[in-house]
């Protein structure tokens, strides 16, 4: 009970410090409805990615699962590509390989090599009937992830289900697997890029949350279902691989942060994502409830200042929260409650690094955002400017926010039940 009651105190006393920052210099010049058509309808805009040349944005929504791009200026929708269950067998026919299958008895932990992809053709043919038809119900779940401009084209990191089967035949499988697909600028099929787990060791899997490209690698998120479900450690768990343009793995580069796994809360505090950016000179990274930067090429990091609350020192209040319910599998609105600053994304402007934080307030098992915090930083790690964006106007709720480095333009994409999704063209003094 004290705990709850402490946690109340300090997230009352955080509402009574944020107000007293003052609103900011961020003036809109224009908004930009984003079309949508009765075959195409945003749903949850996770990324924004923008063509060199300033014109063209490139939406990743994980929740249609789909693609699209749209002409900067007017917001009207170039084309767009939904994921089906043609991905799968894409995937199959490629030279993808199933990941490493790790089967646990009594006495030790089997390392199963003996599988290959096959076509939903294929599987048919071995499993007719209502179990072909449950295959597909798990074939039409593909989605495109991540999708980020690249080499004149477009890039994507995706879920795929993939059928694989076993050798000597015992079953049939489906295999969530993560593989990356190239199109050219009119999004059409190019090839499938699939990422090799072979490796003496098992590395761990690979996931659809985010990627980078830096000087001919590939910086993927990744998970390490071995050493959490059948060791029982949070500790020392992997959250970023690395692979050569071969798509073949080379080593992890970054580990879960030491108050994650102090916690023991690992990957529950992260839902296997990781904050990621990039320019010419380096890789930023961070993660929701941390208060710092990582410099992953030049190993640095800076610490976020002038925020008006820090989770640091709430870690320990919430392991001992953990320990006396006595289990670490707790609700979302629990973590805010210790956790309520979060950082939500890191905006590249020019040489400087722009992040967006959110100050979350709970309300017995409701969780509502109080402030948004935008920062800028130059890369000695000082705070070049901070600013206040509203959550709700009268173009709706504030869900993503990025920067065009080629216009000069803040971008604040809205959603409303009215109006539908509204890019906010802004100037950034």
């Amino acid at each position: 009970m004290k705990i709850f009651e402490f946690a109340a105190e300090v997230i009352i006393l955080i509402f009574f410090i944020s107000i007293s920052i003052s609103f900011s210099k961020i003036y809109i010049e224009k908004n930009v409805l984003i079309e949508e058509k009765e075959d195409f309808i945003l749903q949850n805009i996770i990324y924004v990615d923008i063509s060199t040349d300033g014109n063209k944005l490139l939406f990743s929504d994980t929740q249609t699962g789909a693609i699209s791009q749209f002409d900067y200026n007017s917001g009207i929708l170039l084309n767009c590509l939904n994921p089906s269950l043609v991905l799968s067998d894409l995937v199959a026919q490629s030279k993808a390989k199933p990941t490493k299958f790790i089967e646990q008895n009594e006495t030790k932990i089997i390392e199963r090599t003996d599988w290959k992809f096959i076509t939903f053709l294929e599987e048919g043919k071995i499993n007719p009937g209502k179990s072909h038809e449950a295959t597909l119900k798990d074939l039409i779940n593909n989605i495109y992830s991540i999708s980020k401009y690249y080499n004149n084209g477009i890039i994507s990191l995706a879920y795929i289900n993939v059928p694989k089967i076993s050798n000597p035949f015992d079953y049939v499988h489906v295999q969530a697997a993560t593989e990356f697909f190239e199109f050219d600028n009119k999004l059409q099929h190019i090839k499938v890029f699939p990422l090799n787990q072979e490796n003496k060791d098992v590395p761990p899997l690979p996931t659809a949350n985010n990627f980078c490209f830096f000087h001919n690698y590939y910086y993927v998120t990744t998970l390490d279902l071995v050493r959490t479900m059948m060791y029982k450690k949070n500790d020392s768990l992997p959250i970023l691989a690395v692979y050569n343009k071969n798509g073949n793995f080379i080593k992890i580069k970054r580990y879960l942060p030491y108050l994650y796994d102090y916690s023991n809360l690992g990957y529950l505090l992260t839902d296997n994502n990781l904050l990621l950016e990039t320019d010419n000179e380096d890789i930023y990274s961070s993660f929701w409830f941390v208060d710092y930067i990582d410099f992953l090429n030049k190993s640095y990091q800076i610490k976020l200042k002038g925020l008006p609350y820090a989770n640091k020192s709430m870690f320990k209040k919430l392991k001992l929260y953990c320990q006396k319910k006595g289990t670490y599998d707790i609700e979302y609105y629990e973590i805010l409650k210790f956790l309520p600053l979060m950082i939500k994304n890191l905006i590249p402007v020019h040489k400087q690094i722009g992040v967006l934080s959110t100050l979350y307030e709970v309300k017995n098992q409701e969780y509502v955002i109080s402030k948004y915090f935008l920062q800028l930083y130059n890369k000695t790690g000082e705070l070049v400017k901070q600013d206040t964006i509203k959550n709700i106007n009268n173009n709706g709720a504030l869900q993503y926010v990025t920067y065009n480095n080629t216009k000069n333009k803040l971008l604040i994409f809205r959603k409303s039940n009215d109006k539908g999704w509204t890019m906010e063209v802004a100037k950034w003094d």
